[in-house]
């Protein structure tokens, strides 16, 4: 679906309450073993050491010096200073695709009073909200339509994907990998927790 121009200077996905009701199938098989959802990985991000391994890969990423190669000078310009505004929360919003598997931002556009067009502004959004398919579409899940409405990956949204396969269009989330480990750890110290408190207080 071809995006109207209107369109590209306003936030589009902007719902705040997802349909509780409905969830798509996911295919990663560790997910579907423990029962839990994609968005239910961000419980790892409170603990420490995972914390810590993510932020220094992000300022890895970020710090990373990037150029544009080809095209004119003046367009080349006009184009960086467009991107230098926005790049640090463009890597950041990109970098979770590596977590999740997946991630989407949304690009709202801005007319300038010289005539060109620039970026105003470049939100990731809740990546739940939508849902990659293997024929390459991005479908926008809301309250108003939660079968899911394509959406435009040329100018409005910019999706990105770890490690996309036919069979797996939501990518590799690298969490789901650190799932079992996170989990065995947090409750091995309750449990000892709960041990000390039954075995340890008579004495």
């Amino acid at each position: 679906m071809a995006t109207q121009p209107k369109a590209l200077y306003n936030e589009q996905a902007i719902d705040y309450l997802v349909n509780p009701l409905f969830q798509y199938a996911d295919t990663d098989e560790t997910l579907k073993k423990l029962g839990v959802h994609r968005k239910e990985l961000r419980v790892l991000e409170s603990d420490d050491e995972i914390t810590a391994c993510i932020e220094t890969r992000r300022e890895a990423l970020i710090s990373t010096p990037w150029r544009l190669e080809l095209g004119k000078a003046r367009v080349n310009n006009f184009i960086w200073q467009e991107l230098d505004r926005m790049i640090v929360s463009t890597l950041r919003g990109a970098f979770n695709a590596v977590l999740y598997g997946y991630s989407v931002q949304e690009v709202i556009y801005e007319q300038r009073s010289d005539g060109k067009i620039g970026l105003k502004e470049v939100c990731e959004k809740p990546f739940e909200w939508f849902e990659p398919k293997s024929d390459g579409r991005l479908l926008y899940r809301s309250m108003m339509n939660p079968m899911g409405e394509e959406v435009d990956k040329q100018f409005k949204f910019l999706l990105t994907i770890r490690n996309e396969t036919y069979r797996q269009p939501y990518g590799e989330a690298l969490l789901s990998r650190l799932y079992w480990a996170w989990m065995f750890r947090t409750n091995g110290w309750k449990f000892w927790a709960k041990n000390l408190e039954r075995a340890g207080i008579p004495f």
